[in-house]
């Protein structure tokens, strides 16, 4: 084979060897409820509750080949249900949550560091209530290329997981409990969110 046939095809793999490389964009809460969720949880030793939403937006930004990650996370405040009418009443209203003030809680990563295998620890600014920390949070981070079984699932383009679980106190964030439900919601809560974002 000449060199007026070899070129053209090492320039073909050099571009897709780039192509593959290269930072993607991924889209979340582009597909149906049941791609994304975001759940907090509170346990005493009289009550227990979860506080579920799919109302989860956001961009993430991810190169695989650099290790890096950097986007934005959405969770919708006012769609947070607990099971209980009252209880959700209460949550959303300004002694407690306040949505209709503070609309949403948000994390925007700016720094990632890969562990090991899928995981990462994350870093970037938290916020809710209208208090802003930087935290770091492990991370599960799996990435998927376009293929016949994505598209049956619904997906447009390469698909992004991300799966974190982490811990914070309501009252670092000016979240303060009531004496009369201080046995019923615990100052420490779980946060879990799951996404599936795409770039199509």
């Amino acid at each position: 084979m000449n060199s007026y046939r070899i070129l053209p095809l090492v320039a073909l793999v050099a571009a897709s060897i780039t192509g593959l490389a290269a930072e993607k964009t991924y889209k979340v809460g582009a597909g149906p409820p049941s791609q994304q969720i975001a759940t907090i949880e509170s346990v005493t030793d009289f009550e227990t509750f979860t506080g579920t939403t799919h109302k989860v937006s956001g961009t993430v930004k991810f190169d695989k080949a650099k290790r890096t990650m950097t986007g934005k996370i959405i969770v919708d405040v006012a769609s947070i249900k607990t099971g209980i009418d009252m209880r959700n009443e209460h949550m959303r209203g300004p002694m407690w949550m306040n949505a209709e003030k503070f609309k949403s809680i948000t994390f925007v990563a700016t720094k990632s560091k890969h562990v090991k295998g899928n995981d990462w620890d994350v870093t970037g600014k938290f916020t809710m209530h209208g208090v802003t920390k930087t935290i770091t949070v492990r991370t599960t981070i799996k990435d998927r290329n376009e293929s016949e079984a994505s598209r049956k699932a619904g997906f447009k383009g390469d698909v992004l997981q991300l799966k974190v679980k982490f811990k914070i106190k309501l009252s670092d964030y000016g979240v303060m409990i009531p004496k009369m439900a201080a046995a019923k919601v615990n100052d420490e809560v779980t946060i879990s969110v799951t996404t599936y974002s795409q770039t199509g």
